[in-house]
């Protein structure tokens, strides 16, 4: 279980993740791993803490989520106001 802070940080660092590369989408699987690797945080979030966050975004209109359409895996890229966010450092 994460604390507030720890969920405020990982809000942060999940739209930097995804402003950084925003042509593409991503899993929660895939940002939790590549997250972990680049060692962005200094606790290591669970798959559902990063799509929590993503969720989060989501509701701010900062990320939007797509289904694969021959599946049921869901991705996440940031949006236009996500991008202007992240660089207003807000």
């Amino acid at each position: 279980m994460l604390t507030k802070t720890q969920k405020e940080e990982l809000r942060h660092a999940a739209r930097e993740f995804l402003a950084c590369r925003p042509k593409l989408a991503f899993t929660a699987e895939q940002a939790q791993r590549m997250m972990a690797r680049r060692s962005t945080l200094d606790f290591s979030p669970e798959v559902a803490d990063v799509e929590e966050a993503f969720f989060f975004l989501e509701g701010l209109r900062q990320a939007s989520s797509i289904t694969d359409e021959l599946g049921s895996s869901v991705a996440w890229q940031i949006t236009s106001a996500g991008t202007l966010a992240y660089e207003r450092g807000a």
